[in-house]
């Protein structure tokens, strides 16, 4: 009878690396996430949709608990852009956190 194949372990240091890769992956899909829900609050999705807010609707869409789907609102608008009628660019109020955020250096909860 043959033994079953080992494969070697991974190091503390290439296991640190890989999440470390996935810690910055995520944060960079959360700034993507708040990018997105800025423009759902500019495009008045939930109003649209029949809904009072739009954390109501994010929370009913994902899933998510209301606080988080209301912090996600609060946090968006702090670190997107708008884009006035008249196609001024309005800097986010929180300029540097969201180039942070879009960095993958910092997530929602710095």
């Amino acid at each position: 009878m043959s033994q079953p194949q080992s494969f070697p372990t991974p190091s503390g240091e290439q296991l640190t690396a890989a999440l470390v890769d996935l810690i910055t992956q995520r944060r960079l899909l959360d700034a993507q996430i708040f990018e997105l829900v800025a423009t759902m609050q500019r495009e008045q999705v939930a109003p649209r949709a029949g809904y009072s807010s739009l954390p109501a609707y994010i929370t009913a869409a994902t899933h998510l608990s209301k606080q988080e789907a209301a912090r996600m609102v609060t946090l968006a608008a702090h670190v997107t852009e708008t884009l006035t009628p008249t196609g001024h660019v309005t800097p986010a109020p929180m300029p540097s956190m969201r180039q942070a955020l879009r960095d993958g250096v910092i997530d929602g909860e710095h």
